[in-house]
C-alpha cells in the first residue's frame, strides 16, 4: 500500500510480481494503519517527498517499521515476504497421515540433521551414524563449493533475485529477465547470461561444478545460482 507519490513505483512493484495499490491520503501514519487493520495488506509504503532517496516500510504484522533506499524496495519486500512465508510454513507443518501410523516414522532431530526413517524398514537404523555420515558428507560439500567461481558484478539487489529465479535450461525465464531490468543494464545482464551459460557447458562435459556464486560489489549482496537448473 502505497501513498500519494506512490504512483509512480506502482509499476515497478506490478513488473516484479508484487500485488499493491495506492492508498488514499491520511492525515498520520497512524491514520492510514486504522485503515489498514480493515484490510489484507503487509505492507505500508510511506514516502516523504518526490525527492526522497529513502522510504519507510511498516510491516502491519511484526508492528515494525524500517527505512530502505528506495532502490532496494522490492529486494527488501521480497525478503520480508520470504520470512513471512518461512514462518507460516513452520507454523502450519502437520505430519503426513501415513506416518502418524507409526510413532517409529516421525522426524528425529539431532542437532543440525533431521532424521525420518522409512514406515517399512527391515532393521533397525542406527540413527548415531546417520546423523555423523549426514554432517560430515555436508561438510565436504560445502568445501567443494569454497572452490566454486564467483563472479563480482554490479547490479541492483532486485536485479539479482531476478537473475536467482531464472533458469539457464528455460531460455524464455532469462528472456523476460532481461525485458524487466532497466534498458541501459540490458547488454550488461545479457553478457552475465553468457557467462554462466560458458559454465553450464563446463558442467556439462564434466569439467566443472554446477555451483557458482554472484556477488554484487555495489552492495555486498551475495547469491548462489544453480546453473543445471
Amino acid at each position: 500500500m502505497l501513498r500519494s507519490a506512490g504512483v509512480k513505483l506502482l509499476p515497478w512493484l506490478w513488473s516484479n510480481d508484487i500485488s499493491a495499490e495506492l492508498a488514499t491520503e491520511s492525515n498520520s501514519v497512524d491514520d492510514l494503519l486504522g485503515r489498514q487493520r480493515e484490510t489484507t495488506h503487509s505492507w505500508i509504503v510511506v514516502i516523504k517527498h518526490e525527492a526522497a532517496n529513502t522510504l519507510k516500510i511498516r510491516n502491519t504484522s511484526a508492528d515494525t517499521e524500517t527505512e530502505v533506499a528506495s532502490t532496494n524496495l522490492t529486494s527488501h519486500i521480497r525478503h520480508e515476504m520470504r520470512e513471512r512465508d518461512l514462518r507460516k510454513s513452520t507454523k502450519t507443518v502437520r505430519t503426513p497421515a501415513l506416518l502418524r501410523q507409526s510413532s517409529h516414522t516421525e522426524p528425529e532431530r539431532k542437532g543440525n540433521v533431521q532424521v525420518l526413517v522409512s514406515l517399512h524398514r527391515s532393521k533397525k537404523s542406527n540413527k548415531y551414524h546417520i546423523v555423523e555420515s549426514a554432517q560430515q558428507r555436508w561438510v565436504e560439500k560445502l568445501d567443494e563449493w569454497k572452490e566454486a567461481p564467483i563472479l563480482a558484478i554490479e547490479t541492483r539487489d532486485d536485479i539479482m533475485e531476478m537473475i536467482r529465479d531464472a533458469r539457464l535450461s528455460e531460455p524464455d525465464s532469462w528472456r523476460k529477465t532481461v525485458q524487466r531490468v532497466p534498458l541501459a543494464e540490458r547488454q550488461y545482464i545479457t553478457d552475465l547470461q553468457k557467462w554462466l551459460l560458458d559454465l553450464r557447458e563446463k558442467w556439462t562435459e564434466g569439467s566443472a561444478g554446477r555451483e557458482t556464486c554472484l556477488f554484487n560489489f555495489r552492495t555486498g549482496h551475495c547469491i548462489y545460482y544453480d546453473i543445471g537448473l
